[in-house]
């Protein structure tokens, strides 16, 4: 994947581009076949994947939801039950953008190039 940026424009001016920061990346299933849904198996998986494989969020609609932190590219856990999931999700979501503030601009001219 190749990730570009722009100065971005606003009203009183332009900022200088602002480098592309790591994608928040998700999962979203009916249902996990791991018993326990968020237990040994998953850890172990996050453990695992390289900084290109990492995983943030998940959730089920059975079972309900994580987060996963990382603190010196150790993974940390964090999960809802199944009856609170859909909204741990959508609100750790949220803020988790809200926290990375303005999105990096596109350079739409740069991905013409190739048409």
């Amino acid at each position: 994947m190749r990730r570009t940026s722009v100065a971005i424009v606003h009203a009183g001016g332009t900022h200088e581009p602002r480098e592309p920061f790591p994608i928040v990346a998700g999962i979203l299933a009916t249902r996990s076949s791991w018993s326990p849904p968020f237990g040994e198996a998953l850890t172990t998986a996050l453990q695992e994947a390289d900084q290109s494989g990492r995983l943030d969020f998940g959730a089920t609609a059975e079972h309900g939801a994580f987060e996963v932190g990382y603190e010196d590219n150790t993974p940390a856990l964090t999960v809802s039950d199944a009856n609170t999931g859909l909204m741990f999700f959508l609100t750790r979501l949220y803020t988790r953008l809200q926290q990375l503030g303005t999105v990096t601009a596109i350079d739409l001219a740069d991905y013409a190039r190739d048409l």
